[in-house]
């Protein structure tokens, strides 16, 4: 088995795996023989040859001598590695992972961030996307595998902390929101754990108001069936606001009208909720369009994003 891993440059003889990262995560949970070690031990199973392994542990295939060899060939079993070390970016890492996985799927961008930038935020966002329910509710029981549930996550702490430094490159947004988060941790756990519980609050009544439409585009006088990130980004950054939020309650239809008004008079909204997530312009219209049609429901200020010499303001 060949491994591919950079070595971490804020620590000598600490690795980031770049390639095999789930296949040396299998061996590990296959070879677990504490009972309080952190992962459940692998069973061998499917096995069209070896049958009388299938079932068995390698604790149990260990204490038996009929078959405890198969154990000590794999012990014997090379891993070759190889380690690059002085890689001068992110950019780099992600540029050799592609090129080592050529026709077969590739990391996704919060796969690598988590490898690549580490700490106390990103790690948490991981555990909140597996654990919120109301996460759930968007992505179906099982934890996706690509990641995409975590990253959402991640696009909600970025919009909601530097929507004003956006530029028009969301991995490098995302990026820098994830490095900044994982350093302000130390000082703003509580205030960061607390705006994940607004997001769990902001999915709940973005429910409320959209039921089985919600995070979906209204285009041709129906709904779309596919969940729209766009529409998501904008729906949780303003009802993550207590005060939004409360203001809106017992007006949910009413709302839900403005949305399906807006979708169907303002052709540069739809646009702006289709187009890429390069062109700040469209962030600035999808959120400033939809903040000022709540505003006008629910009679209070709210922050909008415009667009100015210095870039996004919020006003």
């Amino acid at each position: 088995m060949d491994r591919t891993l950079a070595e971490r440059k804020e620590k000598k003889g600490s690795y980031i795996v770049i390639d095999g990262k789930q296949r040396l995560l299998s061996i590990r949970q296959y070879s677990v023989c504490d009972e309080n070690d952190v992962f459940e031990p692998l069973k061998l199973t499917g096995l069209k040859i070896l049958k009388c392994l299938n079932g068995k542990t390698y604790n149990d295939i260990s204490i038996n001598n009929k078959i405890v060899k198969y154990n000590n060939i794999l012990d014997n079993q090379s891993i070759r590695t190889v380690i690059i070390k002085n890689w001068n970016s992110q950019d780099f890492l992600y540029s050799v992972f592609l090129r080592l996985n050529t026709g077969s799927l590739p990391l996704s961008p919060q796969e690598l961030r988590q490898a690549l930038d580490p700490g106390p935020f990103t790690k948490f966002v991981d555990k909140f996307s597996i654990e919120s329910q109301h996460i759930r509710m968007i992505f179906g029981p099982k934890e996706d595998y690509r990641m995409r549930d975590v990253e959402l996550v991640v696009r909600y702490f970025a919009n909601k902390f530097f929507l004003d430094k956006y530029t028009g490159n969301l991995k490098e947004f995302l990026d820098k929101a994830c490095s900044e988060l994982n350093k302000r941790w130390i000082n703003e756990e509580i205030y960061i754990r607390n705006q994940a519980e607004e997001l769990n609050n902001a999915i709940n009544f973005s429910y409320q108001v959209f039921n089985i439409d919600t995070f979906r585009k209204y285009d041709k006088d129906n709904f779309s069936v596919i969940f729209n990130r766009q529409v998501f980004d904008m729906m949780t950054y303003y009802f993550s606001i207590p005060e939004i939020r409360n203001a809106s309650k017992g007006k949910e239809e009413e709302i839900k009208n403005c949305f399906i008004n807006i979708c169907k008079n303002d052709i540069e909204f739809i646009r702006s909720i289709e187009s890429s997530t390069k062109n700040t312009s469209a962030i600035i219209k999808r959120f400033s369009e939809w903040g000022k049609g709540l505003m006008n429901i629910i009679k209070i200020k709210i922050m909008i994003p415009v667009k100015t010499n210095e870039g996004i303001t919020l006003q």
